[in-house]
């Protein structure tokens, strides 16, 4: 019952937003209903043109998620398991870490200029940071006694890292993943909005700025389908990947996924 009510709850709110709007309680002049809205994707050209910036704005954020999720979790994990790297690299680390993404962006125009190369850059420096704290954090959060164990079996140091630490360090790594993937999609939209001449966040400024209430709107819930769509995506991906890895099913298990 409560399952049936959450999938009813948007077309209740829906339905109240356009009650709303045709009552003059909301002026349309400012939030259009979303009879408008969809009137304004159903004007010839406006879908395709939408679906377009959809898949540029989905392949910047995957992109960036991969390269800053890879690089992120290559550094944490190393940094949780290397004492000494840690200690090497922790003043660097923190000097960077708390940059926001959006002061890259003048930087990275440098190197970079206008255009994918830019957008998907910062989109992985602001996901790297998050999938870096969660896999170092729960490489540290393994249990002595299991390393304890594993040294005394005779266990080397790579066999201890692959066959302990990091099957331990999973459900944290997953987190930081999960974490990071939110991130990337509104930093891939930012950075549009920021500098890109193409995207949904370059579409929503420019209608914005044209007085074209409705399709900016449509770019916004255009966006939340990216983001619930890359989330939706990790997701079965994970499910995907417990059938053939045990250990990663275990891991949404503890995070409160179904199988």
């Amino acid at each position: 019952m409560m399952r049936l009510a959450g999938r009813l709850l948007p077309l209740f709110l829906l339905a109240a937003w356009e009650a709303l709007c045709r009552t003059g309680v909301i002026d349309s002049r400012f939030v259009p209903a979303p009879s408008a809205i969809l009137a304004c994707l159903a004007a010839p050209g406006t879908a395709g043109d939408m679906l377009g910036q959809m898949g540029l704005t989905l392949r910047r954020t995957l992109l960036g998620f991969a390269l800053g999720g890879a690089a992120g979790l290559c550094l944490g994990l190393a940094c949780g398991a290397l004492r000494r790297l840690d200690e090497t690299l922790s003043p660097l680390i923190e000097l960077l870490r708390p940059v926001p993404s959006v002061a890259v962006i003048p930087v990275a125009i440098l190197f970079l200029g206008l255009g994918d190369a830019l957008n998907v850059a910062v989109t992985a420096f602001a996901c790297s940071w998050p999938v870096f704290v969660a896999g170092r954090d729960a490489v540290r959060a393994v249990e002595p006694l299991r390393l304890d164990t594993a040294r005394l079996c005779g266990l080397t140091r790579g066999r201890r890292f692959l066959a302990v630490i990091l099957p331990a360090s999973l459900p944290g790594a997953v987190t930081g993943l999960r974490t990071a993937l939110g991130i990337a999609v509104a930093v891939a939209v930012g950075s549009e909005m920021a500098a890109s001449s193409d995207g949904l966040g370059h579409l929503a400024m420019a209608a914005s700025f044209s007085r074209q209430q409705a399709l900016a709107f449509a770019a916004v819930l255009a966006m939340g389908l990216v983001g619930g769509a890359c989330a939706f995506g990790f997701s079965s991906l994970l499910r995907l990947a417990g059938r053939f890895w045990p250990g990663l099913f275990r891991v949404q298990t503890r995070l409160g996924e179904k199988p």
